[in-house]
C-alpha cells in the first residue's frame, strides 16, 4: 500500500514537471549574438535572438542547429508550473540552410 502510493506521488510529480501549464507561444526573430549560459552543471551555448516585437531573448541552442548571425529563427516559450521556459523550434536555422 506504501509502495502504491509512493508510485502514485513520484507520478504525479513527474506530470507537473513534464506537462505545460498553459498555451505555448511562437515568436520570430533574428539571431543577434551567441555565447555561452553558465550553469551549476558547466556551460551551455546559448543564442541572443532580438524578436519582432522588440524583446531580446536568450536561449539554449546545441551546435546541431546549425544558425549563424542574422538568421531568422522561431522561439517556442512553454508555459510550465515554475515559469516560462523558452527555446528554438526544433527546425532550428539548419531546415532553412542547404548542408555544404
Amino acid at each position: 500500500m506504501v509502495l502504491a502510493a509512493a508510485s502514485l506521488a513520484a507520478g504525479a510529480l513527474v506530470l507537473a514537471i513534464l506537462v505545460p501549464a498553459g498555451p505555448d507561444t511562437t515568436e520570430a526573430g533574428i539571431i543577434q549574438d551567441f555565447g555561452l549560459l553558465e550553469t551549476d552543471t558547466g556551460s551551455r551555448g546559448r543564442v541572443v535572438i532580438r524578436t519582432d516585437s522588440g524583446r531580446t531573448v536568450n536561449v539554449r541552442a546545441p551546435d546541431a542547429h546549425r544558425c549563424r548571425v542574422g538568421d531568422r529563427v522561431e522561439v517556442l516559450h512553454e508555459t510550465m508550473i515554475w515559469g516560462k521556459a523558452s527555446h528554438l523550434r526544433r527546425r532550428g536555422c539548419a531546415a532553412r540552410r542547404p548542408i555544404g
